[in-house]
């Protein structure tokens, strides 16, 4: 009877270190498939410098303040800063279905190069108007934001390269 409680024992404890093996690389391989396309995503990155020229100090001062960001990295101007390093903190700050277009003019005011007239989706009984932002000013990396009728933002968008 004894042997076969051993032997049972065995038996658990090997099924315990299979499962515990199992589960780890599930873990490792779950892991790799998320940090993959990030990866991917950053090796993607477009050379900005072909395709436009650095905010000047001015602009990254503005920014820097108006977004209360003096401490990162983007403000210290130890090299090159272009509009799209900015647009996950800019994205960011404003928030879904509570930011208002005040909230948005009192921070990108001054980048704001245009608004279209409002359109209204019948299959979603919604009216939304949208309105551009360049920090830039050359128009080749805009910030789009899109607002409903009642000035609240519903979405946002950055173009990076081929987006």
């Amino acid at each position: 009877m004894n042997k076969q409680m051993a032997a049972g024992e065995t038996t658990v404890n090997g099924m315990s270190r299979r499962l515990f093996i199992v589960n780890l690389a599930l873990l490792l391989a779950i892991s790799c498939g998320c940090t993959l396309p990030i990866s991917i995503a950053r090796l993607r990155m477009p050379d900005l410098s072909k395709y436009t020229t650095p905010l000047d100090s001015e602009t990254i001062q503005d920014i820097c303040m108006n977004f209360e960001i003096k401490d990162n990295r983007l403000c210290i101007q130890d090299r090159p800063v272009y509009a799209p390093d900015f647009f996950p903190i800019i994205l960011s700050t404003f928030e879904r279905g509570v930011s208002t277009r005040d909230d948005v003019k009192a921070k990108l005011g001054r980048y704001e190069y245009g608004c279209e007239p409002p359109t209204y989706v019948p299959r979603l009984e919604l009216t939304y108007y949208v309105c551009s932002y360049d920090l830039k000013g050359d128009r080749v990396f805009p910030m789009v934001i899109f607002f409903l009728d009642n000035d609240v933002v519903w979405r946002m968008t950055g173009t990076i390269g081929d987006d």
